[in-house]
């Protein structure tokens, strides 16, 4: 049974149990108002804006799902660190917290969905510094311990107290990304964050490095106040994630945003930041320019013609492609591009061509896939990106989803395969991390322009000396 065809049952029993004398249980409140009011966190596994300014992340779009699930509005409120998190949800009228929270039962007054997901506690430190191999080396380490205040951190250490009596720390309120930033930066010594966390900011961060595992397997849950003799909210959610679980959705959820964590090389994110800081102010207005031309983001623009070209405007390929966006002859002339090397004409023809086979590829198939489908026919053509969505469909996965499509591109270069498709053989493989390695290039931009602006509001919004405040000479 869906959790739409359950929720008038579970609505009625709680309101049978409750009676008319007490307040209304959780969920009804929340039908009641037609709006779920959830808490996230602001960083790239849970929360960011779009090119369109339009709010994203893999805990938002579950929480997305389950508000419709509901019939409801979502109502979402972005905190930046977890103790702000947990602060609004016990002192507000907040219904919900979903922001990667590994599952702590020693804070009695909340209550934890079932667990979607699986995460271990991990010790980073900078790659340049010797660092411990064990808990056990852990006290004589000569730089600090620092973690972050209402993390899974500071319970795992009160624990580990009983076993490792010698062992300190200092507890700061910062967001994680701040603190491995520092650690980065070597003004911090270690920290202890989750797996999942780590594998995310060691792209922004190259220099960082996992220690040792302080735990095995550990949930990751949602998290609610907990109301005695009140489980409607708690089953609403279990519900919900039984739901995705057993259709695939959430898989398909965790593969959009997170499937291509495994293309990291600490090489060719450290080469990728420099040439950020190197090469990409002189093209930077040619990609907005562009992105605005076509509607897309022109980060992904700049991810694409990093991975093609690693934005030389000279570069030239031994088939003959040409430029920033490495056109073939062919297409440049259906675009209209005249001088491939020409870094204007590169980067306008590059993104219409996108924009080109992002209209072409088949209506049954959505956003993000579709960017992601047409970026693979970019480099190997929509002939053999469709080759590769028959045999996906002959093995009876989802043609329509590029995590079904991407596992079977690789077939391309086996004539067992390829023999029996019309386009025949290709390197498909190639065509797959392609996609993945851009998808991790967008990700650095994303986050790293995002921050900037952050730090030039911050900058804006600081009190001006008085005489940039007036216009008056004598002051």
């Amino acid at each position: 049974m869906s959790l739409r065809f359950k929720l008038p049952l579970l609505l009625t029993t709680a309101l049978l149990l409750f009676g008319c004398s007490q307040s209304p249980p959780q969920l009804a409140q929340i039908i009641a108002r037609g709006e779920l009011n959830a808490l996230t966190l602001n960083n790239p596994t849970s929360y960011y804006l779009t090119h369109d300014n339009l709010a994203a992340g893999f805990e938002v779009d579950l929480l997305r799902q389950f508000s419709q699930q509901l019939g409801v509005k979502l109502h979402l409120t972005v905190v930046e660190s977890p103790a702000e998190l947990y602060e609004a949800l016990r002192e507000s009228s907040f219904d919900i917290a979903a922001a990667g929270l590994t599952i702590d039962r020693g804070a009695l007054w909340l209550r934890y969905s079932p667990p979607y997901t699986k995460v271990k506690q991990l010790l980073i430190g900078h790659q340049k510094d010797k660092l411990p191999k064990s808990l056990a080396e852990l006290p004589d380490y000569p730089h600090p311990l620092t973690i972050i205040s209402g993390t899974r951190a500071d319970t795992l250490l009160q624990t580990l107290l009983f076993q490792y009596r010698d062992l300190t720390w200092q507890t700061l309120s910062l967001t994680p990304e701040a603190l491995l930033e520092e650690i980065w930066q070597q003004r911090q010594g270690v920290t202890i964050v989750d797996d999942h966390t780590f594998n995310l900011y060691r792209r922004f961060y190259p220099e960082l490095k996992s220690a040792f595992e302080l735990t095995e397997s550990e949930s990751v849950a949602w998290a609610m106040r907990a109301i005695e003799g009140d489980e409607t909210l708690y089953q609403a959610t279990a519900d919900f994630i039984e739901t995705i679980s057993h259709n695939g959705q959430l898989a398909i959820l965790a593969d959009r945003h997170f499937g291509h964590f495994d293309e990291y090389s600490f090489v060719g994110s450290r080469t990728f930041r420099n040439h950020v800081e190197s090469r990409l102010s002189r093209f930077r207005v040619l990609f907005e320019y562009a992105g605005k031309e076509v509607d897309l983001d022109w980060r992904i623009l700049a991810a694409m013609a990093y991975q093609e070209s690693h934005w030389d405007p000279d570069a030239v390929s031994p088939t003959g492609v040409k430029g920033i966006m490495m056109l073939t002859l062919a297409a440049s002339k259906d675009i209209g591009v005249e001088d491939r090397t020409d870094p204007v004409q590169s980067i306008r023809g590059g993104a219409l061509y996108l924009r080109r086979l992002i209209d072409r590829i088949p209506a049954d198939i959505t956003m993000p896939d579709r960017i992601w489908f047409a970026m693979a026919a970019y480099n190997i053509g929509l002939g053999h990106l469709e080759d590769a969505r028959i045999l996906t469909q002959r093995q009876g996965d989802n043609p329509d989803l590029w995590q079904h499509v991407r596992n079977h591109l690789p077939k391309l270069r086996q004539k067992k395969w390829h023999s029996t498709v019309k386009h025949g053989y290709a390197r498909g493989d190639e065509a797959a991390n392609y996609v993945e390695r851009i998808r991790g290039y967008y990700d650095i931009l994303r986050w790293q322009t995002e921050k900037e602006a952050k730090e030039q509001q911050q900058l804006e919004s600081q009190p001006q000396p008085l005489h940039l405040m007036s216009d008056n000479p004598v002051l």
